[in-house]
């Protein structure tokens, strides 16, 4: 299986102008250069050295009217910018991985390359709007260290605000510089801020950059506003921006930027250190890469192997997740090299890495401890782990924390990384039986899981349920992505507003409101429904997924809770619009489930509903003194937990004509 991806249209999506609203800026451009970048500002030694005014280019970028020359201004200065700190034998990398300096444009756009290329290595090359380079440069490779800008008819900055030279306008920076912690202390942005489209574009950028090739753990850029420029770094945390400068009022600033730029190697500008080479040629695939795990605890979870594990990244990424802040899973087809193969169970495998919250419990330790309680009956619908990893903190090496900013306690997370072998999705049945058989092996393991290990999953979803095939070619459902599960054991069921709570289409109704209830091993349950429904529109039984997502299931994808909910709701509805739409949307290789499965499973869901409205009715009534809701609620058998027993396991499996 390949992931797709999405072209790199600039698409403002609401998400980024969220991710933007938690900004840590104002960062020292010096302390950004150096823990960012990993370039000393006093490697420059611009004391020591005359730097000659760019008064041409300043009056070129200034005389700009289009966007295509304030570049050219631009690249131009940071070409000045280097041959002079060539000229004055500044101390500039020698690594053959070196990234260079690499720009994009905000007219980017483009399925290949982009309108303006700017590139220097070891053969300078600069291309403005040459059909002959266009295909020369991947996405890959120009997204390495993006750039765009915002520009409107400028003007020479007044005399008194011109650039001056000499040593004495870097004082003035290297003064400011501060000790890590002292900005550090600074407040997170908690006001919403209305970011510009120059922000939105890099956010963008940075975005498709993260989730290109899942090669990346953090990506960094420039924005140019006019002559004022700033440096901004994305992680899986937030956004990073430093303090603004002047091109030309601030000279030394530029030439810093310009040589630590250039200087990067591949490491420098976000690529994923476990991966050796973090990229082939192209930098848009990891396909041939090695993943070195030599720290990875071991799969009985005791402690890790001498020799370590290391495995070859067999193709492209099975899954990319888009966006900036969040969880940013890949998943990588893997095979063990021989110096790890006695050490695992399975050949095909894959790496499933993510950046979790760090509050959260390890999805590893978890499923190893599930594989221990369950019983061995169960253990084949568990995910073997054969390795994981887990880094956090200062063993991250991520340049925020060398920055000094640590977040907020709930934003915190963690790299992770778990080996199991490779499960099929779903959309991979070949029957309709092998369908049926993998959907129900998943709703008993989950119960099974509950049951004995007292664990709830919480956030169900058809991504989650896969399976394996015997050796006899027979399906066996395998019940994936335990990272929000809760261990019952360790655990009270309590929600916090801020948590995570599932996967919307799948939520269940009680969860999408502002208030939800104590999540329930019966939301699960109704997670299933769902997921049911949404199996019989999107698949096909012939390993494709319906493209574009059918019309009917566009409310239960809506952001809006509430609206999400009335959907479900309505969906229950005999004879509905939603309903109806729903029904009549199952694709024709499913269509036998609609009056076996289905419709009664929705009639089930509906009359459980229907139940829990009476008892809150009740409980209100009795609250306002009404005798009769009084009697009504002493005289019923009542517990929220399968909703007066309308709602369980046993009830859902004979609904289905299953054992349970």
């Amino acid at each position: 299986m390949r992931a797709t991806h999405e072209s790199f249209d600039v698409q403002v999506d609401s998400s980024l102008q969220d991710d933007l609203n938690a900004l840590r800026e104002d960062i020292p451009v010096t302390t950004f250069i150096k823990h960012v970048w990993g370039y000393d500002s006093a490697d420059i030694h611009w004391d020591e050295w005359d730097f000659e005014q760019p008064v041409e280019l300043e009056n070129q970028f200034f005389s700009s009217t289009t966007t295509e020359d304030h570049y050219r201004a631009f690249f131009d200065l940071v070409n000045h910018a280097l041959q002079q700190a060539d000229d004055a034998k500044v101390a500039r990398t020698s690594d053959p991985y070196r990234v260079g300096f690499q720009i994009i444009t905000s007219e980017i756009a483009k399925e290949t390359g982009s309108d303006l290329v700017r590139r220097i290595d070891e053969n300078v090359h600069m291309a403005l709007n040459d059909e002959s380079v266009r295909g020369m440069y991947t996405a890959a490779q120009i997204l390495s260290v993006p750039l765009t800008g915002e520009f409107t008819h400028t003007q020479r900055a007044s005399s008194s605000e011109e650039w001056t030279g000499g040593a004495g306008a870097v004082d003035d920076e290297m003064d400011q510089d501060p000790s890590t912690n002292s900005f550090a202390e600074s407040l997170w942005s908690q006001d919403a801020r209305n970011a510009t489209p120059g922000e939105i574009r890099l956010s963008n950028y940075a975005a498709n950059a993260l989730s290109l090739a899942g090669n990346r753990r953090y990506v960094t850029g420039v924005l140019l506003q006019n002559a004022k420029a700033t440096l901004w770094y994305f992680d899986r945390m937030g956004i990073v921006r430093s303090q603004a400068f002047d091109l030309f009022a601030d000279p030394w600033l530029t030439v810093l930027t310009a040589v630590a730029i250039d200087c990067c190697n591949a490491q420098a500008v976000g690529y994923q250190p476990l991966l050796s080479p973090s990229f082939n040629e192209s930098r848009s695939s990891v396909k041939g890469s090695n993943l070195d795990m030599s720290n990875a605890i071991n799969r009985s979870g005791n402690g890790t192997t001498p020799a370590g594990f290391s495995f070859t990244v067999t193709n492209d990424a099975l899954h990319l997740q888009r966006g900036l802040i969040g969880r940013g899973t890949v998943v990588l087809p893997l095979r063990p090299t021989s110096m790890s193969i006695k050490a695992c169970t399975s050949e095909d495998l894959i790496a499933k890495m993510s950046w979790p919250l760090a509050y959260r419990g390890r999805e590893d330790a978890l499923i190893r401890m599930i594989r221990q309680r369950v019983g061995s009956r169960w253990k084949k619908h568990i995910p073997d782990i054969q390795c994981s990893l887990c880094l956090e903190g200062d063993t991250l090496d991520l340049p925020r924390f060398k920055m000094g900013l640590r977040e907020r306690v709930e934003d915190e997370r963690v790299f992770r990384v778990l080996v199991c072998p490779r499960y099929e999705r779903l959309q991979y049945a070949q029957t309709l039986e092998e369908f049926k058989t993998i959907f129900v092996d998943n709703v008993r393991c989950h119960h099974a899981v509950f049951t004995n290990a007292k664990v709830l999953h919480r956030d169900l979803s058809a991504d989650n349920l896969m399976f394996h095939r015997d050796t006899d070619g027979g399906v066996c459902g395998v019940l994936n992505d335990w990272d929000m599960a809760l261990d019952l054991k360790t655990q009270a069921p309590s929600r916090k507003p801020t948590d995570p709570i599932g996967t919307t289409p799948f939520m269940a109704l009680e969860l999408l409101t502002e208030e939800p209830s104590t999540h329930r091993y019966r939301h699960d349950l109704e997670s299933f429904v769902y997921i049911l429904i949404w199996c019989t529109i999107q698949l096909g039984l012939d390993g494709r997924l319906l493209r574009p997502r059918h019309p009917a299931l566009a409310d239960w994808c809506h952001g809006d809770w509430a609206a999400n909910g009335r959907a479900k709701l309505s969906a229950l509805m005999p004879f509905s619009d939603e309903q109806r739409a729903l029904l009549k949307a199952v694709r024709a290789p499913f269509r036998p489930l609609v009056d076996t499965w289905i419709r009664p499973l929705l009639r089930l869901l509906r009359r459980a509903h229907g139940r829990r409205a009476d008892h809150v009715e009740a409980l209100a009534l009795a609250d306002d003194g009404k005798a009769h809701a009084a009697y009504r609620l002493r005289s019923e058998s009542w517990d929220e937990d399968t909703i007066g027993g309308s709602f369980t396991y046993e009830a859902f499996m004979y609904t289905i004509g299953e054992e349970p």
